[in-house]
């Protein structure tokens, strides 16, 4: 039709490439971009920085899409490094102000306190969940029209509408985990597999990249969930752990697969069921051939050993200044050994997680241990333990405290005949 297009993207090409007007995404081999690791945020925000110099137009533009730049940026897990980090933390500022009437009024129904409490965890856990809601289950128009209207009613309308379909995915994601995990226990030997490859008729597509992400934290090995529909056609996410490139293992089984594209960590693929097991076992291979035993192995980095006492508001405001966290830059973890726990720890959520106080010396704090509650019969053994965990700042009721987030907990090393 004769119009000039110009394509945007942030993915690993394949090898033919769109004829346009131009294409913009730093991992093209001929791109001498030097930041590849833009999300499709940050790559539009540069088109849109160009078009403003072009034009002669005010750079306030710019300023007022950060917000957008910086949701995108941070929901898509990209590594919170070089110009990500920049665009997230200038963004996050804007987006403390922002006009945007749908940003408001999401942010409303998630809870999130603009003035105090807003950071990539926020935007990951609360904001991003609420918006991928929309294209999961339902019609993703839905968010545009979001972020784009100055009607009050229609954006508190809207938010309302994205806070009930996110309960509804977050109970359709809860059916899929928990029919994985029986198929995990029942078909996966953990012993010999060093990925987990499951597919099965009626699980929604909208959940497959969550349910994916879920498994690869909780067996520590590439996972990948495809759901089938009734002609046979399959559509599945993938998410994998730093030792295997998905990408490349993708690329190495694709005459199994109808299409697949994504990054090293996570990816998209489509395939017919009657090429699943050839697949599941060629990509098996590939990943046997990659992987080491030690690889499978969850392992926790720590950046030093701290003591109860150095925590106090100094070191806290330092530590504000590392972020943005993210990817890439992930919140420091420090080990804090030989703690006793004040009075009854607690198991809290849905059995799951735990709650618990430490003291050393004179120096008491909480600790929240997600996932962790399998830990409970270490902690009420009346022993001392040694916690690998993150300091931050918890916001309960409008009240601000320091507490840790624990990764992992175990019986003080002489008490557990370790050294």
């Amino acid at each position: 039709m004769n119009i000039d297009v110009i394509i945007t993207d942030h993915h690993i090409p394949g090898d033919t490439i769109p004829q346009a007007l131009a294409v913009l995404n730093p991992k093209q081999i001929d791109c001498l971009y030097p930041f590849k690791e833009l999300c499709g945020c940050g790559v539009a925000l540069k088109l849109m920085t160009d078009l403003t110099k072009k034009f002669n137009a005010s750079f306030e533009l710019i300023i007022d899409l950060l917000d957008l730049a910086a949701l995108g940026t941070a929901a898509d897990l990209v590594p919170m490094v070089d110009e990500n980090r920049l665009i997230v933390s200038f963004g996050l500022e804007t987006l403390k102000n922002t006009k945007r009437l749908g940003i408001r009024e999401l942010l409303k129904v998630a809870g999130v306190d603009l003035d105090r409490n807003l950071n990539v965890s926020q935007v990951v856990f609360h904001v991003a969940p609420r918006i991928n809601a929309a294209g999961r289950l339902g019609d993703a128009n839905r968010v545009v029209e979001l972020l784009t209207t100055t009607a009050y009613n229609t954006a508190a309308q809207l938010a309302r509408e994205l806070d009930e379909e996110n309960k509804r995915r977050q109970t359709i994601q809860q059916e899929v985990i928990d029919e994985a995990i029986l198929m995990v226990n029942s078909n996966v030997d953990l012993e010999n597999d060093v990925a987990i490859i499951l597919g099965s008729e009626g699980w929604h597509q909208g959940v497959a990249g969550i349910v994916a992400s879920k498994l690869k934290e909780m067996y520590h090995r590439p996972s990948l969930i495809i759901s089938f529909d009734k002609e046979g056609v399959g559509k599945g996410s993938a998410r994998s752990i730093n030792s295997l490139d998905l990408y490349k293992a993708l690329d190495f089984t694709k005459h199994w697969l109808h299409n697949y594209g994504g990054h090293a960590m996570a990816a998209g693929l489509s395939l017919k069921k009657s090429n699943f097991n050839s697949f599941r076992k060629e990509f098996m291979e590939y990943a046997k051939s990659v992987l080491k035993t030690r690889d499978l192995e969850p392992v926790i980095i720590l950046e030093g050993e701290l003591l109860l006492l150095d925590i106090n508001r100094r070191f806290m405001k330092f530590l504000e200044k590392l972020g943005p966290y993210g990817p890439g830059n992930m919140r420091p973890k420090f080990a804090v050994r030989s703690v006793d726990i004040v009075g009854n720890p607690r198991i809290i959520g849905n059995g799951d997680h735990i709650r618990f106080q430490v003291k050393q010396g004179h120096s008491t704090f909480p600790v929240i241990g997600f996932n962790l509650a399998s830990k409970y019969e270490n902690l009420i053994l009346g022993q001392p333990v040694d916690i690998a965990c993150v300091v931050e700042t918890n916001i309960w009721k409008g009240i601000e405290s320091v507490q840790l987030n624990a990764r992992d907990i175990q019986l003080l090393a002489s008490a557990n005949g370790r050294t």
